[in-house]
C-alpha cells in the first residue's frame, strides 16, 4: 500500500466522551477555544484514507477503519481544552 499521513479532527461533545485510541492523547489546555478538539495525526501504508474517520459511538471516541486496507498505523493524539476545562 501507499505510505500517507493524515490529520484528523473532531469537535467533541461536552461532557467530553471517553477516548479509544491506539496512542496516547496529551491534554492541552488553549485559552480562545470554546469547543474541545481532537487532533489525531495517523502515518501508516494503505488505501483509501478517506477510509480511516474519528467517531463518537456510545460516548467513545474511536478510529473507525471503513473500506481500505491499512497496516502499520501509528499515531499521536492532542485533545485541545478551552481554558480552565478538566
Amino acid at each position: 500500500g501507499n505510505s500517507f499521513k493524515l490529520n484528523l479532527t473532531l469537535a467533541l461533545p461536552q461532557p467530553l466522551p471517553r477516548i479509544e485510541l491506539p496512542c496516547v492523547v496529551n491534554a492541552v489546555p488553549q485559552t480562545g477555544l470554546t469547543t474541545p478538539t481532537l487532533v489525531v495525526n495517523l502515518r501508516g501504508y494503505g488505501a483509501p484514507v478517506s477510509g480511516l474517520q474519528l467517531h463518537v459511538k456510545d460516548n467513545t471516541v474511536q478510529l473507525v477503519k471503513g473500506l481500505g486496507v491499512f497496516h502499520s498505523l501509528r499515531c499521536t493524539a492532542q485533545l485541545n481544552l478551552p481554558q480552565g476545562a478538566e
